[in-house]
């Protein structure tokens, strides 16, 4: 998890996220959103999601943390298969941020008329659909998401083997989480389907979150053709 966090502040810092105290990068669909909504309807969504169920969310995924403190110190085989998994899991949400990183940081380093000349038909779309991302539309939020199921996995592991009966309410952090990436990839693709129409049809050709065998990237430079 240290790594998790090491690896969120180094991609959130090099987007400027932190930037100074006046000006600093922000979230690209807040200010969508905001528009949106009625100030008064996005003050109280601000203050009941954005400042308050969001630091909750935080605490509910950390729980598991607190239940395997309570059980024996000693690692058992499936601790280490659960910790292998979550490494794994990391290091597919690593490669996929640095994927789309440099493709958006080639993308937005031309003109509007360059990129509309690139050779790449990626760069003329608006989107990118190689690498990680030609198995599914999202690997590096299906990552994230499967990484805290690995954390809540650890209370059922971390007592002498594998206990399914165990289940527990710290389970409530990734089930969170998950339904929280439904709502929000739900409205960044609407964004990304409204900039670049062409996304359509990966939607429809490569799945959104489980990685499978995907033609997503032949079916869309074929049609262009």
């Amino acid at each position: 998890v240290t790594l998790w966090g090491a690896r969120l502040t180094f991609n959130f810092a090099r987007k400027n996220g932190y930037g100074t105290f006046f000006e600093h990068e922000e979230d690209y669909r807040w200010p969508i959103l905001r528009k949106l909504m009625h100030p008064v309807v996005f003050l109280l969504f601000n203050i009941s999601f954005i400042a308050s169920y969001q630091n909750l969310l935080l605490y509910y995924i950390a729980a598991p943390a607190y239940m395997v403190m309570k059980g024996p110190t000693d690692n058992n085989v499936y601790d280490i298969l659960v910790g292998c998994l979550f490494s794994i899991m990391l290091l597919i949400e690593t490669v996929a941020d640095e994927q789309h990183w440099i493709f958006q940081s080639y993308k937005h380093s031309l003109s509007p008329e360059e990129r509309l000349k690139d050779a790449d038909p990626q760069v003329r779309d608006g989107f990118y659909r190689s690498g990680l991302f030609q198995f599914c539309r999202h690997p590096n939020y299906f990552a994230e998401q499967s990484m805290w199921v690995c954390v809540y996995l650890f209370t059922l592991t971390h007592n002498e083997g594998l206990h399914l009966d165990n289940m527990n309410w710290t389970i409530t952090g990734c089930i969170q989480l998950i339904l929280l990436f439904q709502g929000s990839i739900s409205f960044s693709e609407s964004i990304t389907v409204s900039k670049y129409p062409v996304y359509k049809e990966y939607q429809r050709s490569t799945s959104q979150l489980i990685p499978m065998l995907s033609f997503s990237t032949k079916g869309i430079q074929k049609k262009q053709e």
